[in-house]
């Protein structure tokens, strides 16, 4: 399995895996989701964002999972030491590879 940084021409695969991931959600929880849509706008602009990235395991030449990470910062408050740190925003594999010990899970 290959993991690495995702590029512009993974936008498609990654479009696919959002896709399965909203219609999952829409299926289990149709009171809070619809199975929405997703184009390629938002995976472009992250690829793109100097603050984000995503990763992507790559098993037979097929993206079978992705993880997107944004840079943070902590709060203006008092209580905390300023600092940055990473954040999980969207960790999404695809069903057939689920529970399989993939390389990001």
């Amino acid at each position: 399995m290959e993991i690495r940084v995702a590029t512009l021409n993974d936008i498609a695969p990654i479009c696919e895996l959002y896709n399965e991931f909203f219609a999952y959600n829409a299926r289990i929880q149709p009171e809070y989701y619809n199975a929405g849509r997703e184009s390629g706008g938002y995976p472009q602009s992250v690829i793109e964002s100097q603050s984000s990235d995503i990763f992507v395991a790559v098993e037979g030449g097929v993206i079978v999972e992705f993880i997107h990470i944004r840079e943070a910062r902590t709060p203006p408050f008092d209580a905390f030491v300023p600092h940055n740190f990473a954040e999980v925003i969207d960790f999404i594999v695809t069903a057939a590879y689920r529970k399989k010990r993939l390389a990001l899970s």
